[in-house]
């Protein structure tokens, strides 16, 4: 079984905290690294060259689903078309909507009878597929604001040769298969008895009654019949992005397969790289291969091993790298170690859990063949997406330092993002309850008006948060203190936000560090460099309507997230891009997920102090 399905109200760990290959590579090469791309969530850069990953899987998967017995190799694209359910999801359960039934088929005489003609049917179709998969790819790459480059700068062509070599290598699988599979094994095939639980995508329902395939014939096996029988599991092109991923029973680590290869009893998994394998990326694809091994151990009741593992390399023609599955003695070593790392990442708390401890840059040949390890110790700081923000990065950034700037005529403070403080501790008197605790899921949902004096707050359980750590002796006339609670205003008066990192504890009295109400300020300027936008305002890739925005930038001191929801989208914020330096005034500064942030208001404005176009210098 190569997905694991769960039941949204079984989800013992959300999608976004579970551990993944690529996230323990990014440990690995630098744990600063990791903070930065995990932790501040600061995006990398986007550079053409991810479409071209992106389309070549896509179109060697659209070609592998196809079968020279249902598809003319002159046919257009995207005849086969995977049915989706109301919320999206592919149709697995359904027997309905499957193109494959409609299909009349190409009659024998038609099909392919040699492995030349085979091969030109799978390039045809390549040829077929290739141009619409690119262009989708570089829309959606288009509508992502951190991308860097034109779309010239991508060569179709690229797309072609990669996905035929990726078919080319497929063909080997389809030799090996025609010469090794069992008269008795096509037997069953034929009769459609070897139909899998999870079958390869292929145009034709999951479920339903066993029926012979369409690519059956007579005798001894036939190309056309070797093409099918080969064929891998993959991630079904039409299913929505990251819902047919692998995920471990305790649900703290999850992969996406590329092709999982099973028709000779064996299974292996094959990881395709639309690169030629010369780059220093090329040591982490092993180890994620090796991790998949493991992950497949575990899904499967740890009694099922993985006999092969391989990275196709795509580029000048196609290379193959086999890996050495590992042992059942290693694969316990690497559940202990996958283990101990997701134990780490989850408990950081600062930049000081992740030190500055680069692995060393090795140099590779074409096909992933290891040369040599860089003599520089540091040389990966010199190639590192965030070289302009860590200390090793020995990079001038020209990040602000200013603490005013002009705004409405007039020059206005600005605090730098290390001093923004969106939390507070405070003590005082349930004046009176407006909405009595009442417990859910474990927590609390309250609200009252706290009095210090002549002054008063309301305090309330943050936006779809029920806390925990709150006395559960909340009534009129009890004193209280509030220790982190997210400061606010709302239509003039002042808000207290208690949210799970937020405590109330009943109190005998003010304390030297317990802040007034009168010298709460939830307003607050800064002025930092956008190195990322998250999101804009409008149509976005998925073709959904969005209302948010927001940006993460930063000073000479720190990083945070500005966002805006909805009329509180401060009208200069459509045309902010990546690497302009603004001004936030009048943000309300707050905390979500342990980062800090500014939250736009009513009153929130956007100044352009200097636009991307001038910084040039600046890697962004």
């Amino acid at each position: 079984m190569p997905v694991t399905l769960i039941d949204p109200a079984n989800i013992k760990v959300a999608g976004w905290d579970r551990l993944s290959a690529s996230k323990v590579g990014i440990w690995r090469s630098c744990p600063r690294q990791y903070w930065m791309n995990y932790v501040l969530k600061l995006k990398e850069p986007a550079p053409v060259a991810v479409v071209r990953g992106i389309a070549v899987e896509n179109c060697i998967s659209r070609v592998l689903r196809e079968s020279p017995a249902l598809i003319g190799d002159g046919m257009p694209d995207r005849i086969l078309i995977s049915p989706l359910n109301e919320d999206g999801s592919l149709a697995m359960e359904s027997i309905e909507g499957w193109p494959g039934p409609t299909l009349n088929g190409i009659s024998v005489e038609d099909r392919p009878a040699t492995l030349e003609h085979l091969r030109q049917w799978a390039f045809a179709r390549v040829d077929a597929h290739f141009s619409r998969c690119t262009e989708e790819a570089l829309l959606n790459w288009e509508m992502n604001p951190n991308r860097v480059g034109e779309r010239t700068d991508l060569d179709p062509e690229i797309v072609r040769d990669m996905s035929k070599a990726g078919i080319d290598l497929h063909l080997q699988e389809v030799i090996r298969c025609k010469e090794k599979f069992s008269d008795e094994q096509l037997a069953l095939w034929r009769a459609g008895i070897l139909r899998p639980k999870w079958p390869s995508p292929d145009g034709f329902p999951w479920k339903g009654e066993k029926f012979p395939p369409i690519e059956a014939d007579t005798e001894e096996i036939k190309w056309t019949e070797a093409w099918a029988i080969s064929r891998p599991w993959f991630v079904d092109p039409d299913a929505p992005s990251f819902s047919m991923n692998s995920i471990h029973p305790n649900h703290w680590f999850q992969g996406e397969y590329d092709l999982v290869y099973r028709w000779d009893g064996q299974i292996r998994i094959i990881d395709l790289k639309a690169s030629l394998g010369n780059t220093d990326r090329s040591r982490l694809y092993p180890e994620q291969l090796r991790m998949y091994a493991w992950l497949w151990w575990e899904t499967h009741g740890r009694s099922e091993t993985i006999d092969g593992l391989e990275i196709w390399y795509l580029g000048d023609g196609g290379h193959r790298k086999t890996i050495h599955p590992p042992t059942e003695k290693e694969l316990n070593e690497i559940s202990e170690e996958m283990a101990a790392i997701h134990s780490i990442l989850s408990n950081i708390q600062s930049d000081e859990d992740t030190p500055t401890e680069p692995s060393p840059v090795i140099r590779f040949a074409p096909g992933g063949v290891e040369i040599e390890t860089h003599p520089d110790t540091n040389a990966r700081c010199k190639i590192c997406p965030y070289m302009a923000l860590c200390p090793n990065g020995d990079y001038d950034a020209q990040l602000p330092a200013e603490r005013t700037t002009e705004a409405f005529s007039r020059s206005v403070p600005v605090t730098s993002i290390s001093n923004i403080e969106p939390r507070v501790t405070l003590e005082g008197e349930i004046f009176s309850m407006i909405k009595p605790p009442t417990l859910k899921d474990g927590g609390v949902i309250f609200s009252f008006i706290l009095r210090q004096g002549h002054d008063e707050a309301e305090v309330k359980n943050a936006f779809r948060t029920a806390p925990r750590n709150v006395t559960r002796g909340l009534q009129k006339d009890a004193r209280v203190r509030i220790r982190g609670g997210i400061p606010g205003l709302w239509r003039g008066r002042m808000q207290i936000e208690i949210d799970d990192s937020a405590s109330i504890e009943l109190s005998e009295g003010p304390q030297e560090k317990d802040l007034d109400l009168i010298d709460i300020h939830p307003r607050v300027n800064a002025i930092g460099k956008v190195w990322a936008v998250e999101l804009k305002p409008g149509i976005q890739a998925d073709g959904s309507n969005q209302t948010t925005w927001k940006i993460k930038m930063a000073d000479s001191s720190g990083v945070l997230t500005v966002i805006g929801f909805k009329m509180n989208v401060p009208e200069k914020a459509r045309g902010v891009e990546r690497g302009d330096v603004i001004a936030v005034i009048n943000g309300q500064p707050g905390e979500f997920g342990g980062q800090k942030q500014i939250k736009c208001i009513r009153d929130t404005s956007i100044i352009l102090i200097s636009s991307s176009e001038k910084s040039t210098s600046w890697n962004l």
